[in-house]
Order: structure tokens, then C-alpha cells, then sequence
């Protein structure tokens, strides 16, 4: 029988931080978390090196390793590294050194499925899997050539994690989000994630447990780093931050009020999506957040979003919920703290909500350090919504 967390306490813990493990990693960056079939949770970043930076640009093209931490005991304590690749590998054998933008998913059979890109898929494309619940992995292989449905010359997963369509005609797709970049459209002057009339979203999805993967259809006039989620009806939702909108200490009103959420929906995850709508409630300061469903049994289904809930800084960490298929989020929110940055989310069968941010305040902004909290979603949100109906 499913025991549910009750825990009225919000608990954190230092996941990872560069500093105090003596390592040469100068920021853990673009964490994502899952909690595999067997409860098995799953932590991942980019292990960035600003030191060694062989193209001499900003710190989102240094060296980069992917690794992955395991928690067998519900969030408590974690594992070793376990390396997915390094980039030094990566540069020796003649591709770039910068590995980037990881998403895991967990397959409806267990089997854990992990995409991340080189030099932002210009040096590929790259896809491996775990059948032992993330203790070894299979050699990654690069898929670039079969995402070719629509034109681009950069291209960056999620960041966060995938899914795993549960209901409907397309149960088993394995799907993740993605940004494109076009050079042909680019404005000079900015980050390659950050051109406007460059970037476009869609997905990239297997129909086989990830022996071949496909590129979506564009994804209407969301157009940047982007999170997935599956609604009830089995129809999937990319939620994106808005480009257009620069996070800095002061922002004009009249851009400050485009700090929104851009949301738009396929039936498939592939293609057919609808015209982009802006979620008034999710406010943004253009910096990646996270959403995931909440299926715990006997618990009302709820899509839950984390991001950093300001228009102007990124700071502000905070969860919210819905139980309307995001048509609607609860006034009660839970906040985590005033440092926010990029963050994800996962539950696990007993209701417990993880949520996994950088934060450099714990090295007092001197490396980017990656911080775990955890709290239960009965008592949190399910608790206050079943008394108030």
C-alpha cells in the first residue's frame, strides 16, 4: 500500500558543490531530476570548467562534463558522481569540449533514457540508456542526423527532464523538448539562445524505446528553453521562458509586463500545436523553470511548476500547483527561498516533490552549487484543496 509523505517540513540539502569536493569544476549548472520505476532519484547536471575554455567565449562554451548522482534512499542521500561523458574526451576525439543541456526519461519498462548535446549539437547529438536504474550506462551515440525534420544550426534538449506519454493512442512516446537556433536569422550581438527571430521550440521523440529518434514540428511562437509535461487527456504541453525578456537590476514596465510563461499544446507532442498563450500567473524573469505531473495514487492528479517567480531578478524560487491541467494555478504556492536560477522538479509514488536549483549564495557566489529541497505535495497543496472543496 502507498504510504504518503506527510512531512509538514521543507528539507534541503547541498547536492553538489564544487568547492568543498576539491575539483577543478567552476559551477554545476542546468541541474535535472527524475525518480526512476524502482524510486530511484536521479540527479544530473553540466560540471562546468571556465578555466579551460578553448574558444575563449562566455562560460556557457567551456569545458563541460555530465554527470549523474543516485539517491536510493527518497532524497536523504546521494552517490558519487557517475559519469555520463566528459569533454575532454569529447575535444580529444575530435569533437567540442562542451557538453550540454541533459534530460533523462523514465521508460514505462524502467529503462532510463538520457539526451544531451556537444558544442549545442553542432559537434552532435547524443543519446544512451541505463537498465540497472542509472549504475552504468550503455556508450552514448550520436542521433544528430536523424533530427533533420526542420532546419537549424544549434540546438539544446529541455533543459530538465522528458517524459513518458502514459494515456492515450500515444502511450510508450518518449519525448523531450528542444530549442533551435537558425544563423541565418540571427540578430548580431547576444547569446545564441537569446536571438529572437532565431530560436524556435519543438520536440525530438522516440516511438521505439529510443532505438531511432525524430524531430517534431515547430512548436508555434514559443521560442525558447522549454519544459514538458503530459496533460490528462494525453496531450503534452511545452511551457517556455521568454527570450525577449532580459533579466537585469531594472526592467522598463512596459517589458516588465511580457515576463510571462509561454505555453502551447499538441495532442501528439509531435506536431499540430496550438497558437502560444501567456500565463499571467507564471511570471518569469526569462530563466528556465520546470513542470511536471504529479500522479500520486488515491491523490488527485496536479501539474506542479517551479521557477524563480519574479519579473525582474532570478531569485525567488516557488512551486506552484494546479489541478485543472495548468488552465488555472492555486493561490497557496510554497517558496523555497530567495535564490532561484534554473531549477526542476520530480515526485515520486508517495507524494514527495524534489526540486533541484543552483545556487551560488552557498559559496557566497564565488561557484554555482547545486541545492536539493524536498517537501510533500499532500500537505502542501492536496490537504488545503480537498478542505476548501
Amino acid at each position: 500500500m502507498t504510504k504518503y509523505y506527510r512531512s509538514e517540513e521543507i528539507t534541503s540539502l547541498v547536492l553538489g558543490n564544487p568547492e568543498t569536493e576539491g575539483t577543478d569544476y567552476s559551477a554545476y549548472r542546468v541541474p535535472g531530476i527524475v525518480v526512476s520505476k524502482k524510486g530511484t532519484v536521479l540527479a544530473y547536471w553540466e560540471n562546468r570548467n571556465y578555466d579551460k575554455n578553448r574558444k575563449g567565449s562566455n562560460g556557457d562554451e567551456c569545458l563541460m562534463d555530465i554527470t549523474v548522482r543516485r539517491s536510493v534512499d527518497s532524497g536523504k542521500s546521494f552517490s558519487e558522481p557517475i559519469y555520463i561523458a566528459r569533454g575532454e574526451e569529447y575535444y580529444q576525439n575530435g569533437r567540442g569540449e562542451t557538453l550540454n543541456n541533459p534530460v533523462m526519461i523514465v521508460g514505462d519498462d524502467g529503462r532510463l533514457h538520457f539526451l544531451f548535446c556537444c558544442d549545442v549539437g553542432r559537434q552532435g547529438a547524443f543519446y544512451t540508456y541505463s537498465d540497472d536504474d542509472g549504475v552504468t550506462w550503455s556508450n552514448p551515440r550520436d542521433i544528430k542526423a536523424s533530427l533533420n525534420r526542420l532546419a537549424w544550426d544549434s540546438l539544446g534538449f529541455g533543459p530538465g527532464h522528458g517524459i513518458c506519454i502514459q494515456n492515450g493512442a500515444h502511450k510508450g512516446r518518449l519525448i523531450v523538448s528542444a530549442w533551435i537556433h537558425r544563423e541565418n536569422e540571427a540578430i548580431p550581438g547576444g547569446h545564441v539562445s537569446l536571438y529572437c527571430t532565431a530560436t524556435h521550440n519543438t520536440t525530438v521523440y522516440s516511438d521505439d524505446n529510443g532505438e531511432t529518434w525524430q524531430m517534431g514540428e515547430e512548436a508555434s511562437e514559443n521560442r525558447d528553453e522549454t519544459s514538458i509535461v503530459e496533460l490528462s487527456d494525453g496531450s503534452v504541453m511545452i511551457n517556455s521562458r521568454q527570450h525577449t525578456f532580459p533579466f537585469c537590476e531594472s526592467i522598463p514596465k512596459y517589458i516588465e509586463a511580457e515576463a510571462r510563461r509561454a505555453v502551447t499544446v499538441s495532442a501528439n507532442g509531435v506536431d499540430h500545436w496550438s497558437k502560444t498563450r501567456y500565463d499571467d500567473t507564471l511570471i518569469d524573469p526569462a530563466c528556465e523553470g520546470n513542470i511536471c505531473a504529479a500522479n500520486v495514487e488515491g491523490l488527485p492528479r496536479a501539474i506542479l511548476f517551479s521557477n524563480c517567480a519574479s519579473t525582474t531578478k532570478r531569485f525567488d524560487l516557488t512551486v506552484r500547483c494546479s489541478f485543472d491541467d495548468a488552465k488555472t494555478w492555486l493561490e497557496k504556492t510554497v517558496y523555497l527561498g530567495h535564490i532561484g536560477w534554473y531549477s526542476d522538479i520530480a515526485v515520486d509514488q508517495n507524494g514527495k516533490v524534489y526540486v533541484i536549483h543552483e545556487n551560488a549564495q552557498i559559496t557566497g557566489g564565488k561557484k554555482m552549487c547545486t541545492e536539493l529541497f524536498t517537501f510533500s505535495f499532500y500537505d502542501q497543496f492536496v490537504k488545503n484543496y480537498i478542505e476548501e472543496k
